[in-house]
């Protein structure tokens, strides 16, 4: 296994530092011990069990990986923390048909990486050539390992309409079987935010779902999971996102997949974006369907006090109408 010497962190924020070894070529089950040995600025480094611990990391993944997708106008996308992908197959059908599902484009290359982990894969073909209505859709991801499973690719509904101007309108189906809320925020003072999510479902979960943040800041990518607890169909935990903006805005994707009983594995997509402390806080979701330009007070165009704003889509579970914490 080749590694990079020259490698250099991945940073969100000072207190997010994260440093990746990839084995790219390993395809079967293998044992491999890893080793890291840190050099500071000064060229201090030591060699012993003490300072670089020896890690053996058993490679033998047998389970089909996860991938869930969504859409942003007429283009078709997928995310996962899974960093073992090497292929995903996008198909589509009329919504609740039972024909065929029909395959709408293969994508062979992740098309952005998030620091320690996760990706994300776009369809190659749009959604343009369409005819207006309800289409399911669904992204079957294929790791290294040749692991798949179609019966675990989460499915989304898109909906495409036409204007009075004769032009087509794309938007994505709110899930009726699983949801994931912000339920509440609180801001630091050092651009970082510390964010309650909840999941509720239609039909009781076998276990918890797997929820994941990948998260964009100017040039920096990092994957941060989420670990929920609960119990049936409602599940809740919290994050921190240190430093998540210091300028400007930053911005990150949610998903969450959980399974049921019968086996059905169900997916959700949601976004937030987050605004440094200004008295003019400007914010756009990923999706621009919802920002805010500029502020008018009375007697100014700023706010009295220094501010953070954070915009995510108003989905169910509801966020409380009384945010304390803001």
């Amino acid at each position: 296994m080749a590694v990079d010497l020259g490698i250099t962190p991945n940073a969100v924020g000072m207190t997010d530092i994260n440093y990746t070894c990839v084995a790219p070529n390993v395809t079967k089950p293998i044992a491999l011990k890893i080793r890291v040995i840190a050099t500071d600025v000064a060229n201090n480094s030591n060699t012993d069990e003490i300072h670089s611990p020896i890690l053996t990391v058993d490679f033998n993944d047998t389970e089909a990986p996860v991938i869930t997708p969504f859409t942003n106008a007429n283009v078709v996308s997928a995310e996962t923390n899974d960093a073992n992908i090497k292929s995903v197959l996008f198909q589509y059908r009329v919504s609740g048909s039972t024909s065929g599902w029909i395959d709408l484009g293969v994508t062979n290359a992740a098309n952005a990486t998030f620091g320690n982990a996760g990706s994300r894969w776009v369809c190659g073909v749009t959604l343009a050539n369409l005819p207006a209505g309800a289409y399911d859709i669904r992204s079957i991801a294929t790791d290294k390992f040749d692991n798949v499973n179609v019966n675990r690719a989460p499915m989304i509904t898109a909906l495409i309409q036409v204007d009075a101007t004769g032009s087509k309108t794309y938007s994505l189906k709110k899930s009726q079987q699983i949801s994931i809320g912000i339920t509440d925020v609180q801001f630091d003072n050092m651009g970082g935010a510390t964010i309650t999510l909840q999941v509720k479902t239609a039909s009781a979960l076998v276990s918890a779902p797997v929820a994941s943040i990948l998260v964009t800041q100017g040039a920096n990518t990092i994957t941060k999971s989420v670990t929920l607890s609960g119990s049936g169909t409602t599940y809740s935990g919290s994050i921190t996102l240190e430093n998540f903006t210091q300028t400007g805005t930053a911005n990150a994707n949610i998903t969450v997949y959980g399974e049921t009983a019968s086996g059905s594995v169900y997916g959700e997509y949601t976004s937030l974006a987050m605004s440094a402390q200004s008295q003019n806080p400007l914010c756009a979701s990923n999706d621009n369907l919802a920002q805010v330009t500029a502020w008018t007070c009375p007697g100014a165009n700023a706010l009295p006090n220094m501010a953070s704003l954070l915009i995510s889509p108003k989905i169910n579970p509801d966020v409380p109408t009384t945010q304390t914490s803001i």
